[in-house]
């Protein structure tokens, strides 16, 4: 138990596959209560008989320090604070990735695009004006965002796919909710920072002569 005390259990009954009981063991309160240091249950549900008067429960209710509230109502309140946790967890993790990947594609397109002067003088010295040069350039880095873009959302479509089967297995009244706000959101990010890292560093490298990028080291 919760002391590391060992008790000899008898099995009743094997409930059925529930994600909300997956590893779970259900044990009767007493052999609970002497080898816990919360002895107090959390939530008690009742059942009241036809004719019981609320008021009484009401005032037993509070005697012991709880509350009275009808069980849609208690597992709505207990979910909400559930998503809440969550939601601050996923944040906190969630975000830290996605700082770190901003500025992996900052770092490595303006690197691509600093090694790039010699193209950039070339295309110039072809006759390009620097308006076009940049278009080029802002064309690539949308077209290298929107394949990863792609592929991102094929792996996840085979990600929920997978989690979708495993749920109708083990609890079917689950629905599969996506945050297309969120992802939307984090993609167009993306994209953005591409955009601009890879169009800052092309627009100072333009600012100079031509032909003094050209002779420019890579």
């Amino acid at each position: 138990l919760d002391d590391s005390a060992l008790v000899r259990l008898r099995v009743v009954a094997v409930l059925a596959n529930q994600i909300d009981l997956e590893q779970a063991v259900l044990l009767p309160w007493a052999p609970r209560d002497a080898h816990t240091s919360a002895p107090l249950a959390s939530a008690v549900y009742l059942r009241l008989s036809p004719g019981a008067h609320l008021a009484a429960v009401h005032a037993a209710a509070a005697t012991g320090g709880g509350t009275l509230r009808r069980t849609a109502a208690y597992l709505s309140a207990s979910d909400a604070q559930n998503n809440r946790t969550n939601r601050l967890a996923l944040i906190a993790i969630l975000g830290m990735a996605l700082v770190y990947t901003g500025i992996a594609i900052a770092n490595t397109l303006v690197m691509a695009t600093g090694t790039r002067k010699r193209e950039l003088a070339t295309l110039r010295l072809s006759g390009a004006t620097p308006h076009q040069v940049l278009r080029m350039i802002g064309v690539e880095a949308f077209l290298v965002s929107g394949i990863g873009i792609v592929f991102a959302a094929g792996v996840t479509a085979v990600t929920v796919a997978g989690l979708r089967q495993g749920l109708s297995v083990v609890a079917p009244s689950v629905r599969l909710v996506i945050p297309w706000l969120p992802i939307s959101g984090i993609a167009l990010t993306c994209l953005v920072i591409a955009l601009l890292a890879s169009l800052i560093p092309a627009a100072l490298a333009l600012r100079g002569p031509p032909l003094e990028m050209a002779g420019a080291q890579e």
